[in-house]
């Protein structure tokens, strides 16, 4: 095929399609450093948190991890396969997923927040920080993905 047969739609569909398994590929890394972080955080704050928003708060980190994985699992099943994918819904899945894990996030500044506390008020701080600058790196190929978790 020479350059002049390739259509715009065609390249935006290969560019797409690059994002797509960069971000699923790369999805690991990330997994694992929100599963140590949220136990961490949990850790770090029960003695000066009410112990019923640090369980609310790791359940409901525990369910968009969980489901993370499981879209993460039924991405590398479809390609394993070879099926037909339409990676629009595959990004679009993948974004939504962000949106739960930037909102898990968030969460915890209002139910784990040490009012009292300077220091774990800081650890809080740093470890949302950390996983800001984290995902900057992780989805750095979809600038769209990363505003939707910050």
């Amino acid at each position: 095929m020479n350059r002049s047969s390739i259509s715009t739609s065609e390249i935006t569909h290969a560019i797409r399609s690059a994002q797509v398994n960069s971000l699923y590929n790369g999805a690991a890394i990330p997994i694992g450093a929100n599963i140590l972080v949220s136990f961490f955080l949990a850790l770090m704050e029960w003695r000066v948190v009410d112990h019923n928003n640090i369980i609310i708060w790791l359940a409901l980190q525990s369910a968009i991890i969980t489901s993370r994985i499981a879209l993460i699992v039924s991405y590398q099943r479809v390609v394993k396969r070879g099926l037909m994918m339409d990676d629009r819904y595959w990004l679009k899945l993948f974004r939504a997923s962000m949106v739960f894990t930037g909102l898990g996030f968030g969460l915890a500044g209002i139910l784990i927040f040490p009012a009292n506390n300077i220091a774990h008020q800081a650890f809080l701080s740093l470890a949302m920080a950390g996983m800001s600058a984290g995902a900057i790196t992780a989805m750095s190929i979809d600038i769209f993905t990363l505003s939707l978790f910050s």
